[in-house]
């Protein structure tokens, strides 16, 4: 049983013959758009910056998360991939000049113009203090650091419907019956720092049914 996937099962290699089955770790797009609709309003122009890496590839260079935010009222500006970290200070500087959203992929591959690499945290917490927009991710731990929340891909999420197709197999279904899935939805999160600090207005419906990180 595995979780957390980012690849498809075929770039591992998993076919119906293989002892394998599980969760794949994909972005709730629709949700997401639908969320950002409802707090920001429809056409909002949004930009995706994420590293320029593998976990990026698996996650953008099917078309997947494009097409759905095409299908959305949500404007994608562009999907920036960069690894070089002086860009990317750049580009998040700037982003209000197109975006009214910065959204985050992956972060953990950046580099200074001399190679080093820059550590996540730093970069996560130098993007959220200096953009002058929402930021918004797709992990649950970002949010408790400070991205703004929404439909998060979270581990207890993955963890829980894992569990799940556990207990068939336990029961007498094999891993082919099982099969790969994504979770149905995302788990609803907002940080109530982040929403001061872009002075961001949540309707009380959202509100009720997000978990509210006070740190």
């Amino acid at each position: 049983m595995l979780l957390g996937v980012n690849g498809t099962p075929e770039q591992y290699e998993f076919d119906a013959d293989s002892n394998a089955c599980g969760i794949l770790e994909r972005p709730h797009t629709a949700e997401m758009m639908t969320w950002i609709e409802e707090v920001f309003g429809e056409g909002t122009k949004i930009t995706i910056l994420a590293e320029d890496s593998p976990t990026s590839d698996r996650m953008f260079d099917d078309g997947i998360v494009a097409d759905t935010i095409g299908e959305s009222s949500v404007e994608l500006v562009n999907i920036i991939r960069t690894s070089d970290y002086e860009e990317w200070q750049g580009l998040v500087q700037n982003i209000d000049e197109t975006s009214q959203v910065l959204y985050l992929g992956s972060y953990a591959a950046l580099q200074t113009d001399g190679g080093d690499p820059v550590q996540t945290l730093d970069a996560l917490t130098w993007t959220l203090e200096n953009s002058p927009v929402p930021v918004m991710g797709f992990w649950e731990e970002a949010v408790h650091i400070g991205t703004l929340g929404g439909p998060i891909t979270s581990g207890y999420t993955q963890g829980f419907v894992a569990a799940e197709k556990a207990a068939e197999i336990l029961q007498g279904a094999t891993c082919a019956d099982v099969g790969f899935s994504v979770p149905p939805r995302g788990k609803l999160m907002i940080n109530r720092n982040a929403m001061e600090h872009w002075d961001v207005q949540i309707p009380l419906d959202l509100l009720e049914v997000s978990e509210i990180v006070t740190e």
